[in-house]
């Protein structure tokens, strides 16, 4: 015996939802990411010792746009 596709399954039942696909980055986290890396444009103007201090700043801006997608 060969059913027909549909066949025993109750007429009630409904497909299966497809879950949404990922929301791209958004306009507020390129933004973020875009702040984060000017630090990098002052690299220029402050001395070799303080290069870490801009360096971590730049990380840590990158981390919290990150962390907000």
């Amino acid at each position: 015996m060969h059913q027909q596709p549909g066949e025993g399954q109750p007429a009630s039942a409904a497909p299966t939802p497809v879950p949404p696909s990922p929301v791209p980055p958004t306009i507020a986290a390129e933004q973020a990411v875009t702040n984060a890396l000017a630090g990098l444009a002052e690299l220029d103007r402050v001395p070799v010792s303080e290069h870490p201090a801009v360096y971590e700043a730049v990380h840590r801006g990158l981390q919290d746009a990150l962390a907000d997608l």
